[in-house]
């Protein structure tokens, strides 16, 4: 129950967060956390262990994004795993919208 209620919360402060975006954006991010919240249901370990990693680099005096782009490639092929067929692939030059859509 306590892990539902962190999610019911979490999904509260992304909201409140993406207000201020486009109604098509808001959409998008949305799509994006729910995606997250999906994953991280089925696999808490891995996401408490990315969470550790990525303080410790904050720690060091790295900022969060900083951060989060020196850790989160070590766990690139779990999350890919984990995404299944919607993960973009190694290799495949994908890359990001300002509104968090893949670019392809």
């Amino acid at each position: 129950m306590f892990g539902k209620l962190k999610s019911f919360a979490a999904k509260k402060l992304i909201e409140q967060q993406i207000k201020k975006l486009p109604p098509q954006q808001q959409a998008a991010a949305l799509q994006q956390a729910e995606m997250i919240f999906t994953l991280m249901e089925k696999n808490p370990t891995l996401f408490e262990k990315i969470t550790k990693e990525i303080e410790a680099e904050v720690k060091k005096g790295k900022g969060q994004q900083a951060a989060a782009l020196a850790v989160l490639p070590k766990y690139a092929n779990e999350l890919r795993e984990m995404m299944g067929n919607g993960a973009p692939q190694k290799g495949s030059n994908v890359a990001f919208n300002p509104d968090g859509s893949i670019h392809k």
